[in-house]
């Protein structure tokens, strides 16, 4: 896909997911910093679009999905790009139990060789959905719709 983020997510009457913009996916700003892809697409170094590139996206989207923050909140450009030039990784948003945690800190690893793979990370994330699932039958409390 390589232009995935949460504005680009829907979901249909069934509750099924479905991805749109497509066609924003070819051509983009090389160069231009882009906050849900991975190191390796705002460092020059890397392709675009790449599965591996899309595993990070997910990682991100998760991440607004629980938090409401996009991506370095409101850091600018600059400060964004000086952090993954310095250390590459994302920083633990608040927000995220540390089963969440464990998985997204997969996704969003500097090195896209060390991401799983798009089969891989949907595994995840279904058990993540499974788990949360059994913890709301069991205490009655949902945390995605409660306020």
């Amino acid at each position: 896909h390589g232009n995935l983020k949460c504005s680009h997510i829907v979901v249909a009457k069934d509750g099924t997911p479905k991805i749109c913009h497509f066609e924003l996916s070819k051509g983009s700003d090389v160069g231009a910093l882009d906050r849900w892809k991975g190191p390796e697409y705002n460092l020059g170094i890397g392709i675009d679009p790449s599965t591996a590139g899309d595993v990070y996206a997910l990682g991100l989207c998760i991440i607004e999905a629980r938090t409401g923050d996009i991506p370095y909140g409101l850091d600018c450009d600059e400060t964004v790009k000086q952090q993954l030039e310095e250390c590459g990784c994302y920083p633990r948003p608040k927000g995220l139990r540390d089963d969440e945690w464990n998985v997204v800190e997969r996704f969003v690893v500097h090195n896209p060789g060390n991401r799983p793979t798009m089969d891989q990370a949907i595994e995840m994330v279904e058990e993540l959905a499974w788990n949360e699932a059994l913890e709301e039958e069991k205490t009655g409390f949902d945390r995605v719709n409660t306020a």
